[in-house]
Parts: structure tokens; sequence; C-alpha cells
């Protein structure tokens, strides 16, 4: 556990309390994360006014300890408050880190720099809402990206294609209206691996049909399908952990997509949730005909939702319209799903 003498501690709290950062529960979450200590924020007290929440925080990371065996707690958190303050504080922040051997401090710039006729200290910051991630955000973006499959429909003259994605080893989910009916299914190619390497060259696909009983389970009002596939494609290709939690406003998703039949591509990061309720998601992002049916993934990359539509949408029935992408919530969508397939999801989640 560290000590802090009382001018320090008293300093330290003075400088933390009042940044915007740090006013709410949200914030306070985006920091302990951009400092790699997800692993304490369920041990430890966010909620609150900040007089109260700032003082139990430095003295639970103070008690921690140490989070590897160069650093401690407390000193992740102190280097990765330095964007957010000028360089006077930064160095306070450097001298805690120092005199407490917490860590080593990053780098930061020792003279103010006159950016856009600013006359405040201006240091590297994080700008606006933190969009910082480990560089294993990619990787699991990448690991997941395997379960979503490119669907193709052909019956008689009309052919069209969608996106959909594996929720168990034999089991897929995508919209009604990319699969409106059972009787096309004996029609429907899905094709693993539909993508381009980073050197835009084709990679090896594997096709699959569906299985001999696709115990077709359809939903019109929230536009999802359910079917089963032959030979257990999960078991290769993987499958995709569900949330039930309907992210807030503000947050942002990620989606796998299939847009306009073309190889898989992602929309990332500059995707905002603009409303949310128990059964529909919309939000601002990059998709287009084909990406119907496509999983729309949280930051921990779970599939919160199931993409369905976009153009001028309403919030509220007959209420103002806005220029947004929509989803249903998996929230609802399990609700409504028989008891034996949502046990066979629960068990794997």
């Amino acid at each position: 556990m560290i000590e802090l003498d009382y001018n320090d501690q008293s300093q330290l709290i003075q400088l933390l309390t009042p940044l915007p950062v740090l006013l709410n529960p949200d914030g306070r979450v985006s920091v302990l994360e951009a400092a790699l200590l997800q692993k304490l924020i369920p041990l430890m007290h966010l909620s609150g006014p900040s007089v109260v929440v700032i003082p139990l925080m430095i003295r639970e990371l103070r008690v921690y300890g140490r989070v590897t065996y160069e650093h401690e707690a407390l000193g992740r958190f102190l280097n990765t408050m330095k964007n957010y303050v000028g360089v006077t504080e930064q160095e306070f922040l450097d001298k805690l880190i120092l005199k407490y051997k917490l860590m080593t401090p990053s780098m930061h710039v020792p003279l103010a720099i006159d950016w856009m006729l600013s006359t405040q200290d201006v240091s590297e910051k994080i700008i606006g809402e933190n969009t910082l991630r480990p560089i294993a955000f990619l990787a699991r973006g990448l690991e997941v990206s395997r379960a979503v499959v490119y669907i193709e429909v052909t019956t008689g003259e009309k052919s069209w294609s969608g996106t959909g994605f594996l929720i168990a080893p034999d089991i897929l989910m995508t919209n009604h209206h990319v699969l409106p009916d059972a009787s096309l299914l004996q029609s429907v190619t899905f094709r693993f691996n539909y993508q381009h390497t980073f050197q835009g060259q084709e990679e090896l696909t594997e096709d699959y049909s569906v299985s001999d009983q696709p115990d077709y389970i359809a939903n019109s009002e929230l536009d999802y399908a359910v079917v089963r596939l032959a030979s257990n494609p999960g078991n290769k290709w993987g499958y995709l952990p569900l949330s039930t939690q309907v992210p807030p406003k503000g947050s942002r998703v990620n989606i796998v997509q299939h847009p306009n039949g073309l190889p898989k591509q992602i929309s990332i990061q500059n995707n905002f949730v603009k409303f949310a309720n128990t059964t529909k998601l919309q939000y601002v992002t990059s998709t287009m005909p084909g990406s119907s049916g496509s999983p729309v993934f949280n930051n921990k990359w779970e599939v919160v939702a199931l993409h369905r539509a976009g153009g001028l949408l309403s919030e509220e029935e007959n209420g103002p319209l806005y220029y947004r992408n929509e989803g249903a919530t998996i929230q609802a969508i399990i609700q409504t799903l028989p008891q034996n397939v949502v046990k066979v999801i629960s068990d794997l989640n």
C-alpha cells in the first residue's frame, strides 16, 4: 500500500476534484480503462459527487498496490491523468510518481504551446472522449469477425444478399427480410471468410447450407430470423457472444458487415448511439444495402443489436425523422426466442 504524506494528498485531491473528466461515473471509468485498470473498476466507488468520490478513488488505488512488478495502480492512474491537465499540473503528477516510485512516468511537453492562439498550457491531450484502445481491441475484432457470414439467396429469377452471424456452433441469426420464408432455405448459400487480404487479394471461402432440420424461427416485428446450419461451422469459425445490456446514448458501436454484397468490411469507432430503448437501437454509422443482418457490437465485442434498417427513422411513432441506422436489441430478441434456443445461447455465453 502507498502512503502519501498529508500535503501531497491534499494537493492531489485539490487538483483532481474539479477536472471535467472526473465529474461523472462514465468519465471516471474511461480514465481507469485508459490506464488499463479495468479489473479494478468493480472494486471501486465511482458514483457520487467528486468531492466525495475523488478522495475515495485515491485511497482505493493506494490500497490496491501493484498491478505489475513495475506499476502501482495509483501510478497508472496519475500517469493517465496527465492527459487532462496542463504542463504545470503534469510536473506535479510526475513528482508524485517519482517520489513514491509508482512507475516510470510518460514524457510530457515541458513548454506551453501556442495552439490555435490559446493562452492555456497545452500538451498532448485526449480530445473529447478517449478513443485510445489496447491493440488487442483489433485482435479481438478480427477474431469475432470470423463468425460473420455473407448470405446469398437465389429463388427463380430473383437473388439478393445480406449478412448474418453465428450465435452458436450451428445457429445463425440474420434479418427476417433477408430470409423471409422457410421455403427459401434450400436455395441459400452461407459463405464464410468472404473477404480480402490487406493487399486486396481474395481469401479462401467456405460455403455452408442449412441443416436437414433447419428449425427456422422468424419474427417480422423485430425483423430477425434464426436458422440451423449443417456441419457446425462455428466449430471452425467461432460464434459471437450476445449481450442483453442496451448501450446508452452517446456510446460507440462497431459493425462487421457485407455491404452491397462485397467482401467483409467493418465500420468502427466513429459510430455513436443516438437513441436506445429496450427494443431498438439507433446509431450513426456506415452501412449499405447488404449490411442487413449484421451484428452491432459494443466495445467489448459483444453483440448488442441486429442491424436491420437505415434512412429517415423516428425514435417514437409519429415523431420527428432522423437520418440514422437502426437495429433490434438483443435484449428484445432474446425475450421472444423459444426457450430451447435461449438455453443454448445462455450455456454458451
